[in-house]
């Protein structure tokens, strides 16, 4: 960056903007054909106005009446869409079932395991096995919550 690019660092916002009087216009246009570097500052200072002014979107005729009547027939029709609705609630029972199976398992054939007060301050000193500990306590504690809520739901449609 020369002395001349210097001088004209301070103007390029406003030379973008247009309110540069005619003949310092003149002289920065001359300036960004043989400078690289201030010729890149111009087209990105452009840019970033561009990007930074608000645009209009106008929608098109009829626009607002075609939602209007859209939402008209969805409230007379009593029905709501159900976009990208997942019934997977059954799993629930199978994911505790599986969880305490696994549970009992491994206490039962593998007595060497060592217990949970043993193991707490190895649990602690890696993150990522507190983790996937803390993961899988929340995988028991919500699949057990859910096999309640659903023995409930299932026991009020009996």
């Amino acid at each position: 960056m020369n002395d001349e690019c210097k001088k004209y660092d301070d103007s390029i916002e406003s030379y973008i903007l247009g309110e540069l009087p005619d003949e310092l216009m003149k002289e920065i246009d001359e300036h960004i054909e043989t400078c690289n570097d201030c010729r890149m500052k111009v087209a990105t200072a452009k840019f970033i106005e561009k990007s930074l002014t608000p645009q209009l979107h106008i929608p098109p005729p009829g626009f607002a009446r075609a939602v209007a009547l859209n939402i008209s027939d969805i409230a007379q029709s009593k029905k709501v869409p159900a976009y990208g609705r997942l019934d997977v609630w059954w799993l629930a029972p199978w994911i505790a079932g599986i969880s305490t199976a696994f549970f009992i398992l491994f206490k039962l054939f593998a007595p060497s395991i060592p217990s949970i007060t043993q193991l707490a301050p190895k649990i602690i000193a890696n993150p990522l096995t507190l983790l996937a500990v803390i993961t899988i306590l929340f995988m028991l504690i919500t699949s057990t919550i859910s096999v309640a809520i659903i023995g409930v739901a299932s026991q009020k449609h009996l």
